[in-house]
């Protein structure tokens, strides 16, 4: 990647936050048609980058994100809320998602096979880092080295050509901080957790 792509990249991608921050004050204070403003600009961005990106698979999750942002937006314009139920379970699901517990009453969208919610997508970064996870100093270090610093630093790995991490794959037994420290990673790099099981 050259400097003036990886320039414009880095760019983009702080414009994106920018918007991003906006559109989530402008929907907590409960503007509707500015978040969705703001989340319309995101997926703008989101689509600029998704052309600066070097893999094919970069680039459809820019546009997949670029996509569920847009109908964020359309539905925050239309119904002036992302969610369909009233506010008390609104508040009860942000709840059962942020403790990991399952609500005590089933989803509302009737078939089970139907489109994810763009709301699952919007959710903030986890408010945890690596000074959360006891232990792990090795692992830690290497994440930093690995993951972090090249992402943080991405001209001046192209540059050497040293490439950046696409990728993670941590494996060992149960109970052993696998999810724990990936959801620390999450937080550290300030990027969006979903803890996906397959069971």
């Amino acid at each position: 990647m050259s400097l003036e792509r990886s320039a414009q990249k880095e760019y983009f991608e702080s414009e994106y936050k920018r918007y991003r921050k906006q559109a989530e004050a402008a929907r907590d204070s409960g503007k509707a048609s500015a978040a969705a403003t703001y989340y319309e600009q995101c997926a703008d961005v989101l689509e600029e980058l998704a052309t600066l990106e070097t893999t094919d698979t970069l680039a459809q999750e820019r546009r997949s994100l670029a996509s569920n942002l847009t109908k964020a937006a359309q539905k925050l314009s239309r119904d002036g809320s992302l969610g369909s139920a009233d506010d008390e379970s609104e508040r009860s699901d942000v709840a059962d998602s942020q403790t990991g517990t399952k609500p005590d009453h089933p989803p509302d969208d009737g078939d089970e096979d139907s489109e994810t919610d763009a709301d699952t997508y919007l959710e903030a970064p986890p408010e945890m880092g690596f000074g959360d996870v006891g232990g792990m100093t090795e692992l830690k270090q290497t994440l930093r080295d690995q993951v972090i610093d090249p992402l943080e630093r991405p001209a001046l790995y192209e540059e050497y050509e040293l490439g950046v991490v696409n990728g993670l794959l941590l494996h060992g037994p149960p109970g052993t901080g696998k999810t724990y420290v990936t959801e620390a990673l999450a937080g550290e790099l300030g990027y969006n957790y979903v803890n996906v099981q397959a069971s």
